[in-house]
């Protein structure tokens, strides 16, 4: 992704002593600079909140990253203004609050990253359909409810993170997930059987939850299958001869 240094050092310069100053500031060094597609400010430790951000400044924003920085309160609901947004990460902040429905009036987004806040989950009945939508993840938030049933109707997903506490039996309508991280979450009893229906699946990460009994042999059938950790659950030792080992 093309950064932009001087709008990162002009954040630097400003923030400490004026929030409102800073998305003011951003905006015109974007509109002399740039023809305001791409907002890559991530990895610089900026602090404060997004409730000075006027979204509605930036109609032709395709690339918005504010990820890895200290940006703390809720999302405001204008981010869904941002309409011709294609990648949005907000992740690794101090984020909390719903994640606002909003976001799914994002309808050309391919990319959404808001993993490692402290978001709550949202009313997810009031989402609409992200038809493009290729990446999510929502890791390591505070979505302390079942798995969404919005989430598996995404079905162009090929990367997902997710935080929550049960992984659903539908899991298979996500035919071409390539990559699925569900470590560190709370989810007990045995894996289903339906991930083996993952065909596609590269990366399956299920460490650190609560599952027990054995490996089931649809893992198997993970013909493209490079990546299995199940470290840290409480399953039996028995490895299923269909994985190959």
């Amino acid at each position: 992704m093309e950064s932009y240094p001087y709008i990162v050092k002009t954040i630097q310069d400003v923030f400490a002593s004026c929030s409102n100053c800073y998305w003011l500031l951003t905006k015109q060094q974007l509109s002399k600079k740039n023809p305001s597609t791409v907002l890559d400010i991530s990895g610089h430790g900026i602090n404060g909140t997004l409730s000075h951000f006027n979204f509605s400044s930036f109609p032709n924003l395709t690339t918005l990253d504010m990820s890895h920085n200290k940006l703390s309160d809720i999302i405001p609901v204008e981010i869904g203004n941002l309409t011709d947004l294609e990648y949005l990460s907000l992740e690794v902040n101090y984020l909390d609050g719903n994640i606002p429905y909003q976001i799914s009036h994002l309808q050309q987004l391919q990319h959404l990253n808001l993993g490692s806040n402290y978001l709550v989950g949202p009313n997810w009945s009031m989402f609409l359909d992200l038809p493009y939508l290729t990446s999510l993840d929502l890791g390591h938030n505070n979505l302390a409810s079942e798995f969404s049933s919005f989430v598996v109707t995404l079905r162009n997903l090929t990367f997902l993170g997710m935080a929550s506490r049960r992984l659903p039996r539908n899991i298979s309508r996500l035919s071409k997930l390539k990559k699925l991280y569900l470590g560190e979450n709370k989810f007990s009893g045995s894996i289903p059987d339906e991930i083996g229906l993952l065909q596609h699946l590269q990366v399956l990460e299920l460490y650190d939850n609560l599952y027990e009994g054995s490996i089931p042999s649809s893992i198997g059938q993970l013909r493209e299958l490079q990546t299995l950790d199940l470290s840290g659950d409480h399953l039996n030792s028995t490895i299923p001869p269909e994985l190959g080992l």
